[in-house]
């Protein structure tokens, strides 16, 4: 029962990081790719 609760609880806020992580990142590398594009 309580592994049961644990493992629904973590999944989605598992899932919502990674999410944020991979936004995040994606984020940094498309400003990073403008001012390198900006640059030249």
């Amino acid at each position: 029962m309580l592994v049961a609760l644990a493992s629904c609880t973590l999944q989605p806020t598992l899932s919502l990081l990674l999410g944020h992580v991979i936004l995040v990142s994606r984020g940094c590398a498309e400003s990073f790719f403008k001012e390198a594009y900006v640059a030249q």
